[in-house]
């Protein structure tokens, strides 16, 4: 069988760097899905563009796949998602979830193995809607100028202060309907006069119902909702998440409040995980055989992959309410759905000092690393497939 090459996870990531956002960088957006499409053909795999739109957005959205076997067999997927936020250019969030999954599906397109579906999402990391609501509010309240930017250091201190009770109340766990409304109550005392006026108005007009619909993993939603209704079986689901950076500084790790170190399975990396050379290996209640079955694949000898395991007891409607940070990506609605899944990621702002920045570019990536990572994902997909 042939092996992931590096020289194909560096073109991968030089391919489809740039912004790929729906308001901000559409062109690149459906650059990397033409990109991701063309190379699953070129791979020999059945492909297939599973198009749709969200309420408020004239704009044809894709989730691209591509499958080895019969469509109508149980799968294990292996996924990314190939959108960014509206700023960065994307190369580890989340290129190098891309390049794995291509490597990985260039590999197994060579084998005897079935079973086995390719999908790489769109808008993981927001709803544009929600965006362009908020875009619309801060220009008539004069915090932002025509590139975005904040038009003030009051203006970027009083969203500051938006955006820390807004991460207060997702991390309760709160639906994000009360989320909005409890940030933008929070600065109400920051705002003058006539600008508590304009967010009233804004707050009385149609625009103002999009900002309820700010929540993420929009393509992994429909996917899954789809796949219900078709009855399709799921065996299990590969989320790859922001995987490309390490450090071996002391303390260049942090993890999610209310994580400590001895939840933890760990291999070959520091003991209290605060050296950030490891992939996080995260799942829910129902995932614990996937979960290992890809730690097991990291410790082999040809594979070497340092890791920190962790498997919360619980299941998605627990998660939300103590541990929403560990639904960040497209697992979490595999989650939701009673499906084993995991979430594979260098930890990312936990992490990754460049992330969701103009900064995340491919110079930054670790291609050591980013190797093991396909090689434990080749694997684990073999022995989960096959077994």
């Amino acid at each position: 069988m042939d092996r992931p090459e590096k020289g194909q996870l560096y073109k991968h990531i030089l391919k489809t760097e740039g912004v790929k956002h729906v308001l901000d960088g559409p062109e690149k957006l459906e650059e990397c899905a033409d990109y991701i499409l063309t190379q699953f053909k070129e791979y020999g795999l059945t492909t297939k563009e599973q198009k749709f739109r969200i309420d408020g957005l004239d704009y044809d959205l894709r989730n691209i796949e591509a499958w080895i076997g019969e469509e109508s067999e149980p799968q294990l997927i292996v996924a990314s998602h190939y959108d960014t936020v509206s700023i960065a250019p994307g190369a580890n969030d989340n290129g190098t979830a891309i390049a794995v999954m291509l490597e990985t599906s260039r590999v197994l397109a060579q084998t005897d193995i079935t079973g086995v579906r390719f999908v790489s999402f769109t808008l993981e990391e927001g709803n544009p809607v929600f965006q362009r609501a908020m875009r619309e509010l801060l220009t008539q309240l004069r915090f932002i100028d025509e590139t975005k930017r904040y038009s003030s250091l009051r203006a970027k201190e009083v969203m500051k202060k938006y955006g820390n009770a807004a991460n207060e109340e997702w991390r309760k766990g709160k639906d994000r309907d009360r989320m909005v409304s409890a940030a933008l109550d929070a600065i109400r005392d920051d705002l003058k006069e006539n600008e508590l006026v304009i967010l009233d108005d804004f707050l009385n007009s149609p625009s103002a119902e999009y900002l309820k619909r700010n929540y993420g993993s929009i393509g992994s939603k429909h996917w899954i909702e789809q796949a219900q209704k078709q009855n399709r079986e799921v065996i299990g689901m590969l989320c790859l998440e922001t995987i490309g950076y390490t450090s071996k500084q002391p303390h260049s790790q942090n993890l999610p409040q209310g994580l400590g170190t001895e939840m933890f399975q760990k291999y070959n990396t520091s003991e209290n995980l605060s050296i950030g050379d490891f992939i996080a290996i995260l799942a829910d209640k129902n995932s614990g055989d996937l979960a290992q079955s890809f730690a097991d694949a990291c410790e082999d000898d040809s594979v070497n992959l340092p890791y920190g395991l962790l498997q919360v007891p619980m299941g998605y409607d627990e998660i939300v309410k103590s541990a929403p940070d560990l639904l960040r990506s497209d697992h979490a609605p595999f989650w939701k759905a009673g499906i084993p899944a995991l979430m594979l990621t260098d930890t990312a702002n936990f992490r990754y000092p460049y992330y969701h920045t103009e900064a995340d570019t491919i110079n930054k990536i670790d291609f050591d690393f980013l190797e093991k990572i396909a090689k434990a994902t080749i694997a684990a997909t073999q022995n989960q497939v096959e077994s």
